[in-house]
């Protein structure tokens, strides 16, 4: 429940509206292509955080990390997304 909907409301900036515009398929396909792009560190903690839901408390705690920073690398991670994304025509 709380962290779903937590999760959700992180990155539905990025990529909500990009789901009306291509198939789940086409989504789905883009963002492993830009997590390709990422640190491998930094993919561990978004697919920990935004596929299976952990809460930045527990992201932090299995990387030695503050949770500020986790928090942070998260947020330049979505940002990065949503440039990718614009980059690759989907409308936001």
């Amino acid at each position: 429940g709380g962290q779903y909907d937590i999760a959700l409301s992180e990155i539905e900036n990025t990529v909500s509206s990009a789901e009306t515009d291509l198939a789940d398929k086409e989504v789905v396909l883009l963002i492993n292509t830009f997590l390709e792009t990422v640190k491998k560190e930094h993919r561990i903690m978004f697919v920990r955080r935004y596929f299976y839901l952990d809460s930045v408390e527990i992201i932090a705690d299995n990387f030695n990390m503050s949770q500020n920073r986790v928090a942070v690398i998260l947020f330049r991670i979505r940002k990065k997304l949503k440039e990718f994304l614009l980059k690759e025509g989907v409308v936001l």
